[in-house]
């Protein structure tokens, strides 16, 4: 009877465990990792949670396109739409815009990337700045009203996003197999985390390919991040991430026969967002 007992103790400790390390709980905000050899004094800025930070007098509200139809309040830098945070009607953050300037993506010939033809980008025009815009909720968008988000014991209830039209929440819990939906996993790199990027496979194609890629470690769901082909520019804050060479051989380990043309071709931006506490300890196996 007290082996039986041991063995309960036991199993419970290892599914204590595995609850553990499957489900990060999401305690801060902050973009930008360090891991292409940016100096961590620029990088992982620290995002204010709420309106009523002392931190938002460094944001302006804008408004969105009119067919925006989700109660939700745009903030972005003075005059910079690259980044740009929404929050709920009480000020609570409910999403991230990351925003590719039209002007930066001019060059791009649309036989190898074709921005018009990627629905999952939303065009805007804040500032009176043409953009391609990719948008991530932290709160199930469809189901906002007026009084916010219900549940903000945590900097986000999970990851929605729209895509091929529809809104899809992105698992907290890292899969076991090669894809999650379709996500396809590729490589993990500290700093960032296992990545899975959205229809990023060998038999892919690189034209109309939207990249966005949830991040996971130890299991759990970390934050995800954005990239695209696109010059690199910046205002007063430098929102933007170089990906070096040697970080996108880690990373990109099942990419599309298309993916070495592009990215000598091109240059490229991405942006990562993490809602953990102390990112740049990401670690992989």
């Amino acid at each position: 009877m007290k082996a039986t007992g041991t063995i309960v103790e036991v199993f419970a400790l290892l599914c204590l465990i595995q609850t553990c390390c499957a489900w990060k709980k999401f305690t801060s905000l902050s973009v930008k990792t360090n891991a292409f050899g940016i100096d961590k004094q620029d990088a992982f800025y620290e995002i204010p949670s709420g309106t009523n930070n002392p931190a938002m007098k460094n944001f302006v509200k804008v408004n969105p396109e009119p067919s925006f139809k989700f109660p939700l309040e745009f903030y972005c830098n003075p005059g910079d739409p690259r980044v740009c945070f929404m929050y709920d009607k009480k000020g609570n953050i409910a999403g991230v815009q990351i925003s590719v300037l039209k002007s930066d993506v001019a060059h791009i010939n649309k036989e190898d990337y074709d921005y018009e033809s990627i629905g999952e980008y939303v065009k805007t025009n804040f500032f009176n700045i043409p953009a391609y815009s990719s948008r991530v909720f932290f709160t199930n968008p469809e189901k906002l009203t007026e009084k916010g988000r219900q549940n903000t014991e945590e900097i986000a209830e999970g990851l929605w996003a729209y895509l091929d039209g529809k809104l899809v929440e992105i698992q907290r819990k890292e899969p076991t197999g090669p894809k999650m939906g379709d996500f396809d996993r590729q490589g993990c790199y500290p700093a960032m985390g296992q990545h899975y990027i959205y229809k990023y496979n060998k038999d892919s194609s690189c034209k109309d390919h939207y990249s966005l890629f949830p991040l996971y470690e130890q299991g759990g769901l970390v934050g995800y991040g954005f990239s695209a082909p696109a010059k690199y520019s910046k205002l007063k804050a430098d929102w933007y991430e170089k990906p070096t060479g040697e970080a996108m051989k880690v990373i990109l380990t099942n990419p599309p026969k298309c993916s070495s043309n592009a990215g000598s071709k091109y240059s490229y931006i991405s942006l990562h967002v993490f809602l953990v506490d102390r990112p740049w300890n990401i670690s992989c196996p």
